[in-house]
């Protein structure tokens, strides 16, 4: 498993971890963990995650495993946080491999308190439509 983090604060963690999945076969598995207090702070930090994941596609290509995120956030940001997170999946975006597998999520309140757990997937919305025409 390799460890790192992003600077001095530990505002962004990256930790990697090999599963084995058949006789000969292993994915590698990669959990983001972001802290922070308030929306703008995570976008600053959020925008570090794709290079985080083209890093981890190049390593590891077709051996890539599941994605985790697990953040501790303010209460009050919740959606705009879950909606940021979705938008990495855009089936145009950088990162179609996402798209099959979804993001485990984890929003955690400052106090400890589950805010959400789940998968996030890439759903089209009316707003997805509209920009389109």
């Amino acid at each position: 498993m390799t460890e790192k983090s992003d600077d001095d604060e530990c505002r962004l963690v990256v930790k990697e971890s090999k599963r084995k999945i058949r006789f000969f076969r292993s994915r590698f598995d990669l959990q983001l963990s972001i802290s922070v207090d308030d929306f703008s702070e995570f976008s600053e930090v959020f925008e570090k995650v794709p290079n985080q994941l083209t890093q981890w596609f190049i390593k590891r290509g077709f051996r890539c495993g599941k994605l985790s995120l697990h953040c501790i956030i303010h209460p009050w940001i919740v959606s705009r946080v879950k909606e940021k997170i979705r938008r990495l999946l855009h089936p145009e975006g950088a990162f179609p491999e996402l798209l099959a597998e979804g993001i485990l999520v984890e929003l955690m309140g400052t106090d400890g308190a589950p805010l959400f757990e789940g998968e996030i997937t890439w759903v089209k919305t009316q707003q997805d439509e509209d920009s389109s025409i």
